[in-house]
């Protein structure tokens, strides 16, 4: 496995998250360098800083709430809401993945934006991966939104 990579932002090592970020879109760098060879392999992505799930509330957490409410009524699920551990975050690609087994190359892990919601995410990701042409050139980016790499490439007849 590659060495561990810290975060960059403005090319700065020590990430300071801006207080009202919901996450981040980020590049990751893969660059390889043998003779007579050099490439860079992108992966374009999107990190929400926490994750929010459903939990069920037990019975007896149900009983001691309906006692302290007025209305006698007790919540059976509550929402709870976790750090997404992003500094140790490197994507959903299993490719990726596959890639940093191998030890080969070096990376670099790029937060290029910060984003104010989730929906901020999801358009700055697309606005970024369609920027860096992850499509169109060697990326560990298969698709973006519902457009698959298989779909750009000219059928040969």
């Amino acid at each position: 496995m590659s060495q561990e990579v810290p975060w960059r932002y403005n090319g700065d090592q020590d990430v300071a998250v801006p207080e009202w970020a919901v996450g981040f879109v980020y590049v990751i760098t893969h660059t390889v360098r043998e003779p007579g060879m050099h490439k860079e392999v992108l992966y374009v992505g999107k990190k929400a800083l926490t994750s929010t799930r459903k939990t069920k509330i037990g019975k007896r957490a149900q009983a001691a709430e309906k006692a302290s409410r007025t209305d006698g009524k007790a919540h059976k699920v509550k929402r709870v809401t976790k750090s997404s551990n992003w500094p140790e975050y490197w994507g959903s690609s299993k490719s990726l993945h596959a890639a940093r087994e191998t030890g080969v190359g070096t990376w670099q892990r790029t937060i290029v934006e910060w984003c104010h919601s989730k929906k901020h995410m999801s358009y700055t990701e697309t606005k970024w991966q369609y920027l860096m042409k992850v499509l169109e050139t060697e990326s560990y980016n298969d698709h973006i939104q519902n457009w698959y790499r298989k779909d750009l490439v000219k059928p040969t007849t």
